[in-house]
């Protein structure tokens, strides 16, 4: 029978190679640009790669839900490219729209974040075919200002050496409720933060995965920073509201 000391020894070997597998918290901002042409988008890499984009991996048809309120289109790209390691041959990339309405009154923003595959042995670009919709947004009615952002997250959660994404939805909503005067309807404020879901990797895609709702790993997992962002639209809300010392900003 084996020692218990190199049973453990092993056990911790195992468990360090899981814990960092292939996510070696390596993040890369500036490999890549997204541009848009003709005929959709166009990826370029730094080597001088370009890799044609179809509109349709960044906004699928099933997907063409209305902006926020209509105010604003979500469908211009930052030019900006998160790009993160999936596994050995493949290359995770992040693009990111957001839209800030001009002029009017609604102060409202609009944009969608969305997730391609480019397979680094056979220089192949794939849809990473993970559709969330608009992703960020924010929109003031009658006095008050409701957001919404996702905040994502890299790991292998499942610990199978495939990268998984982590999605965590934050809301400010506005509700109406009736006033005690004559003045109209109030509006009342509410914040919330729903549990984090895991999409997981299953070999061409990212599949969610309820088994892994609420984990978050802190020992490898990253959290993708904004793209072409200081604050997201929740923060900003958040943040404007306590400047201005009221509930609601005018």
């Amino acid at each position: 029978m084996m020692p218990k000391k190199y049973l453990l020894l092993i056990v911790f070997v195992q468990c360090l190679v899981s814990e960092t597998s292939v996510l070696s918290q390596d993040l890369d901002t500036t490999a890549y640009r997204i541009a848009k042409v003709k005929a959709g988008y166009e990826l370029t890499s730094g080597e001088g790669q370009s890799y044609h984009v179809p509109e349709a991996w960044l906004i699928p048809a099933s997907d063409e839900e209305p902006d926020e309120k209509g105010y604003v289109s979500s469908n211009e790209f930052n030019r900006n490219v998160n790009a993160f390691t999936v596994n050995d041959s493949l290359m995770g990339l992040h693009l990111s729209s957001y839209q800030i309405q001009s002029g009017g009154s609604a102060g409202a923003a609009s944009g969608r974040d969305s997730f391609l595959l480019l397979d680094t042995m056979t220089d192949i670009l794939y849809a990473g075919q993970l559709a969330l919709g608009i992703t960020k947004w924010r929109n003031r009615y009658i006095g008050c200002f409701s957001a919404g952002a996702h905040e994502f997250s890299v790991a292998d959660i499942d610990g199978d050496r495939n990268v998984d994404i982590g999605v965590l939805k934050k809301v400010i909503r506005c509700l109406e409720v009736e006033a005690d005067n004559e003045t109209g309807p109030a509006m009342v404020r509410m914040e919330e933060t729903e549990m984090r879901r895991w999409y997981v990797f299953t070999g061409d895609r990212w599949e969610y995965d309820s088994r892994y709702d609420g984990r978050f790993p802190l020992s490898q997992a990253m959290v993708l920073p904004l793209i072409g962002l200081v604050k997201d639209p929740v923060d900003f809300v958040t943040e404007l509201t306590m400047e201005t010392g009221r509930r609601s900003p005018d």
